[in-house]
C-alpha cells in the first residue's frame, strides 16, 4: 500500500504538508490515526490521496501499519480518463442515502468503529436539529453480539447507517445499517459475497 511506504520512509507531518491529508485521533486509541484526502487541498489523482479515505493507520513504535481499510476515492463517471466503458459486467444497487460508518475488530481494544473521520465518536451533536451522539447512533444500529459470532479477522465492515436523525437527502423513518461491503485490512480485496 503507497500510504504505508511514504509513511514509513517520511513520517505523518510530511504526509500532511506535501499531500494536505488531514489526520484525527481519538486520545483515548493514541497509536490509532484516521487519514482523509480534503478537497481542496489534497492532489485529486494521487495515489496516495485516493487510499486515503477514512483509512485508519496504526503506530508501533516507528512503523506505520494498515488498521482498517473503508472504501478507496471514487469518481464520477467519466471523470478519469482511460476507464474502461464497458458495463455489461458491472451491477447497480439502490444508493443508501446516509452516514459511512466503518467496522472493525482490534487485538487490542476490541471492536471498534468510525465515521469517515473519528474512531469511536461520543460526543453529542447536533444532526439536523437533532441532539444526538454518533455512539448512540452507530450503537442502536450495528449488532456487536451478530459481528462476534462470526468475525472476519483483519477485515473492515462497511455500513451506510441511516435514520431520521442523519438526513442527508433521502429521508429514512427508522434507523437501518446497511452492509455495503466487506474489505480485507492486508491486501485491499473486497469480500465476494
Amino acid at each position: 500500500m503507497e500510504t504505508i511506504k511514504y509513511l514509513n520512509e517520511f513520517g505523518l507531518d510530511k504526509l500532511q504538508q506535501e499531500l494536505g491529508i488531514k489526520v484525527s485521533q481519538n486520545e483515548n486509541y493514541p497509536d490509532l490515526y484516521v487519514l482523509n484526502y480534503d478537497q481542496i487541498k489534497s492532489p485529486k489523482y494521487h495515489p496516495i490521496v485516493i487510499e486515503c479515505r477514512s483509512l485508519v493507520v496504526r503506530l508501533e513504535g516507528d512503523e506505520y501499519f494498515v488498521e482498517s481499510r473503508s472504501f478507496d476515492r471514487f469518481f464520477n463517471y467519466g471523470e478519469i480518463e482511460g476507464q474502461p466503458d464497458d458495463v455489461e459486467n458491472m451491477v447497480a444497487y439502490q444508493k443508501i442515502d446516509g452516514s459511512l460508518v466503518s467496522v472493525w475488530k482490534n487485538e487490542k481494544y476490541g471492536w471498534l468503529y468510525r465515521t469517515r473521520s473519528m474512531i469511536m465518536p461520543s460526543v453529542e451533536v447536533c444532526i439536523n436539529g437533532y441532539k444526538l451522539s454518533w455512539k448512540e447512533l452507530i450503537e442502536s444500529v450495528i449488532n456487536f453480539d451478530k459481528l462476534e459470532e462470526i468475525p472476519i479477522i483483519d477485515h473492515t465492515y462497511i455500513f451506510e447507517v441511516v435514520s431520521p436523525e442523519n438526513r442527508v437527502v433521502t429521508p429514512y423513518s427508522q434507523r437501518e445499517a446497511f452492509l455495503l461491503s466487506i474489505r480485507s485490512n492486508i491486501d485491499g480485496n473486497y469480500r465476494k459475497r
